[in-house]
């Protein structure tokens, strides 16, 4: 993670906007701001909770994202293993992969310059992943830990992305109807209870801290009214050629998981119908909840991880061959033993030399526009700033500002929710912001001029190609 995360202290600053929109939250509700009412977000409140904690490790940098990143990576990690370990017991086989497993897990372009949504509840996913196979395997339904542990995840889960409860969903499908069959009615009414019971659990919180703070209207409005309805309107918009674009280029860009995935599907094609059903409902669920919206992002398939597991047993049991091939043609003491440990070295090696975001290990702070216009802004004491048509970016905080607006950066659903552009025009007009930070386009506003440029040397991975970095900077005229 200090390689591959650009919230490692190796990187400048995260470079991805959507990360410093969740610090920026973060950042707030220490301050006693309140997401949806004081500040405007669309994604799951815990989300910002989570970055709350990081950013009261430290405001001015992503050390408390790293640390977290690292946590849930040591989460994912140990569930791969203990999956792996229910087809295979405790070998060099299943041990051995675990560096692999994680150099390619966060290696993948998915990743992004790592703290997505995804990253965070994949590693939790893992862990209903792990309960399903263990259960069907041995025949059972999930005991009433387990049953309390899915709830508190699946509660969870729904106040970051509701969607990512799509692979939870499948699961209590499958563990329903088999139930059913099994006539285990009784057990199947005291676990929908204890599940039940972890999910009221899990989001209690969220619903008590928006309810003390007379917030609880700005939440359901803005994270659900209008993230089905007027979210859902500007995905339609998005036009179909475009989303064809970003699933093809999701499918090349990220080629291990889908790899990985029909590795899965082979591996579990073979073990008990129990299993294979299961798994196969709740993969089908989770890409009807990732694929089947019509927009689509290149690293929303960063959430099929969570069913990757399977696939590493395969690859797993193929490493056990190779060695058990190797063991038979020679001596114990020949070079040929270690053909499996160099393989893995030369991919490991190669990962992280092609890793998208190494060019950006130190980079200095006069390349990147964040870091300069946050000093020219942390000139000013409690500057107001907006960042007008780009999104965060990274600029409050590194200039150490909060949102002094609602509104107080561009975000995608601007087409459809009329309040936000006509709030941020109306306090330009007022001049109420001390700076306003605008990407690649100049405006003309009476009370503001541009007092600073940059373009920045390092070109931006974009989708549909590298585009270069420009933003100007806007003081209030006196």
């Amino acid at each position: 993670m200090t390689f591959f995360t650009t919230s490692s202290p190796l990187y400048t600053i995260n470079y991805w906007d959507d990360a410093n929109c969740y610090f920026t939250l973060g950042r707030s509700i220490i301050h006693g701001l309140v997401p949806y009412k004081d500040v405007y977000e669309q994604k799951g409140p815990y989300i910002y909770f989570i970055h709350s904690l990081a950013a009261a490790i430290s405001e001015d940098s992503f050390i408390g994202v790293y640390v977290l990143e690292i946590i849930f990576a040591i989460v994912f990690t140990i569930f791969v293993w203990k999956t792996v370990r229910l087809f295979f017991p405790y070998t060099r086989s299943s041990l051995a992969l675990i560096p692999l497993q994680v150099v390619v897990t966060y290696s993948t372009f998915a990743f992004y310059y790592g703290d997505s949504a995804e990253e965070i509840c994949f590693p939790f996913l893992a862990i209903v992943v792990y309960y399903g196979i263990k259960n069907e395997i041995k025949g059972t339904l999930p005991d009433k830990k387990q049953t309390f542990v899915i709830g508190l995840i699946a509660g969870a889960m729904f106040f970051v992305k509701y969607n990512f409860d799509a692979l939870i969903f499948g699961y209590l499908i499958f563990v329903l109807v088999s139930s059913l069959a099994r006539k285990k009615y009784k057990d199947l009414l005291v676990r929908v209870g204890i599940f039940l019971l972890g999910f009221a659990l899990a989001i209690a919180p969220g619903i008590l801290y928006f309810y003390l703070n007379g917030a609880l209207n700005d939440f359901i409005t803005a994270y659900f009214y209008n993230n089905i309805f007027l979210y859902g309107m500007v995905q339609s918009k998005f036009h179909i050629q475009n989303n064809l674009y970003y699933i093809s280029y999701s499918l090349r860009q990220n080629e291990h998981i889908y790899l990985l995935l029909l590795l899965a599907l082979f591996f579990i094609g073979a073990t008990k119908k129990g299993v294979k059903n299961m798994y196969l409902l709740m993969t089908a669920m989770v890409i009807l909840a990732t694929y089947g919206m019509s927009m689509h992002m290149f690293y929303y398939g960063f959430i099929l991880t969570a069913l990757l597991a399977p696939g590493w047993a395969m690859v797993a049991f193929l490493y056990g061959k190779l060695n058990d091939r190797i063991d038979k043609a020679t001596s114990s003491r020949s070079l040929m033993r270690f053909v499996p440990v160099f393989l893995i070295v030369i991919v490991t090696a190669t990962k992280f030399i092609t890793h998208d975001n190494i060019p950006y290990l130190m980079q200095p702070e006069e390349n990147i526009p964040q870091v300069q216009i946050g000093k020219i802004i942390s000139e000013t004491s409690n500057p107001k700033v907006l960042t007008y048509d780009v999104m965060d970016g990274g600029f409050y905080t590194y200039s150490g500002a909060l949102p002094a607006n609602k509104y107080y950066c561009f975000l995608n659903i601007k087409s459809s929710l009329k309040e936000l552009g006509d709030s941020q025009d109306e306090a330009i007009r007022n001049g109420e912001f001390d700076y306003i930070i605008t990407f690649s386009d100049e405006f003309c506003w009476d009370k503001y001029e541009i007092v600073y440029s940059h373009t920045n040397d390092r070109l931006l991975r974009d989708a549909f190609g590298l585009i270069e970095e420009t933003y100007y900077l806007y003081k209030r005229v006196e």
